[in-house]
């Protein structure tokens, strides 16, 4: 990114450079990192961002000596950005196709269950814009380091650890309870949270971490603990829907998983009003001033499709 000169923003700001610089403070948490991974000096991303909450007429961050936050009305205009601006960047390559030329590798670790996801079934719109363009996909929930495995980027879900990546959020995936016709028609029935109490349950388990004994159930309005029994626990998502689909009882998997299923009748939602906590998932890449255009344009591509609050379920 080229961004507009301290003088130039004085008298006539750019609105995209500032919507840049002010997503990347945002993201980074720091004018300092955001400075550098724009690949200008920090005096120029604070007058970008000062000129950006000037012209809105609001504060759009919280600034203290260490540290540095969107606030409630940033948080509101970050999102709007993180979507708009790799729209943006689309419609200009859209209609200057050669200005770069895309071709080349692109190598992505995606986590297990986006193997089945809408962005795989998407990819032949982002083949159409760089159909010269090498797409390596590694289906993994590790945690594995962008730069030491050689990846370009790596979408992941859950909290992340402090690093030196660039972290983007995505839209988060919503868990749901599911079981089969079968099951749920020979077994009590289900019409509310403590229901559950009478089913042994197919879980979800992180290897190494305490198993999770209470499923934290959310609706509209309510939060509903509900101790569990674990019939079977499965640390991988595809597994956990193979044994949910054999009709070994009820379980918890992300919508985007189930959705095909539960549209052909082979699997029912249990407890429809209700959900277990969202999972978190973002895409991370380096630092902007590392990426080539192919990868900038993939990430932007991913963006655009998993960034809207229903990216996973369009």
């Amino acid at each position: 990114m080229t961004v507009s000169s301290p003088e130039t923003v004085n008298h006539g700001m750019d609105t995209l450079d500032a919507m840049r610089a002010f997503v990347r403070v945002a993201e980074a948490r720091s004018f300092t990192r955001a400075a550098d991974q724009l690949g200008c000096a920090k005096a120029t991303v604070t007058k970008l961002v000062s000129a950006l909450e000037h012209q809105l007429g609001t504060r759009l961050l919280q600034r203290t000596t260490r540290y540095v936050s969107p606030t409630p009305e940033g948080e509101i205009y970050l999102r709007h950005c993180q979507h708009l601006l790799p729209q943006v960047d689309a419609a200009a390559a859209a209609i200057n196709p050669q200005r770069e030329r895309l071709q080349g590798r692109i190598w992505c670790e995606v986590p297990s269950s986006l193997a089945r996801s809408p962005l795989i079934r998407r990819l032949a719109a982002f083949r159409e814009q760089a159909p010269q363009v090498e797409l390596l996909f590694s289906c993994s929930d590790r945690k594995a380091g962008l730069v030491r495995e050689g990846l370009d980027c790596a979408i992941r879900f859950g909290k992340l650890p402090d690093s030196d990546y660039v972290a983007r959020p995505l839209c988060p995936a919503r868990i749901v309870l599911c079981a089969t016709p079968r099951y749920l028609a020979r077994h009590a029935p289900v019409t509310e949270p403590d229901d559950l109490l009478a089913h042994p349950v197919i879980d979800y388990f992180v290897p190494g971490s305490t198993a999770l004994e209470v499923w934290p159930l959310y609706s509209e309005h309510s939060l509903h603990h509900v101790p569990v029994q674990r019939a079977v626990a499965f640390d991988d998502d595809n597994l956990l829907l193979e044994a949910g689909l054999a009709g070994l009882g009820i379980f918890q998997s992300p919508l985007h998983l189930v959705a095909p299923y539960i549209a052909s009748g082979q699997l029912e939602r249990v407890l429809p009003a209700w959900h277990l906590r969202d999972w978190p998932m973002h895409l991370l890449t380096p630092r902007p001033q590392f990426l080539s255009p192919r990868v900038r344009a993939f990430c932007n591509w991913v963006m655009a499709e998993l960034g809207p609050p229903d990216g996973l379920n369009r």
